[in-house]
């Protein structure tokens, strides 16, 4: 099982993170290791800032990440399943707003390719790779039922995914 957390910081004025003038809402991304039995987080490991364009920010949710050819750009890229009202969102590297309508960006080339690299040999280990995305500064309750959640859906998921490769079903894509 490979999880992995989003957390956005705020695009508002403040002064630690003052509003961007490009539109951008910053973020990390980390890799998260969860107790099986307490479902509590034993470590997060940071792999990479991350921008969004805030005119398409993808929802606050548990999202199950493929690797897959983009049809645009013929590559390899993970792409994030289940984004409410939307398809063919991936993680791309990227360094401006702009460069996105709906994606995660990660900001650093060679933190890109070593998180791609990491994914790949997960999903050829048959691992289930999730991604939950958060806003920071959300109230320790959510914080309990988003990782409540997220646990619940980890562990169908891996039901479902373990069910489908006994049936030797190749991954659905999407995009």
């Amino acid at each position: 099982m490979a999880n992995y957390t989003l957390q956005r910081f705020p695009s508002g004025p403040s002064d630690k993170h003052p509003k961007d003038p490009h539109n951008a809402v910053r973020g990390t991304l980390a890799r998260v290791e969860y107790d099986p039995i307490t479902e509590k987080i034993l470590s997060s490991t940071e792999i990479a800032p991350t921008l969004e364009n805030a005119d398409f920010i993808i929802p606050q949710g548990l999202y199950r990440v493929v690797v897959t050819v983009s049809p645009k750009y013929g590559y390899l890229m993970p792409l994030l399943l289940g984004v409410k009202g939307r398809s063919g969102i991936r993680i791309h590297g990227g360094t401006k707003p702009g460069q996105s309508q709906g994606c995660v960006l990660i900001t650093r080339k060679n933190d890109y390719q070593a998180f791609v690299q990491t994914l790949i040999s997960q999903q050829n280990n048959l691992e289930n790779i999730t991604l939950e995305i958060f806003d920071y500064g959300t109230s320790r309750k959510q914080k309990e039922e988003h990782q409540l959640a997220h646990c619940r859906t980890v562990h169908h998921q891996t039901h479902h995914l373990r069910a489908r490769t006994r049936r030797e079903e190749p991954p659905t894509q999407t995009d």
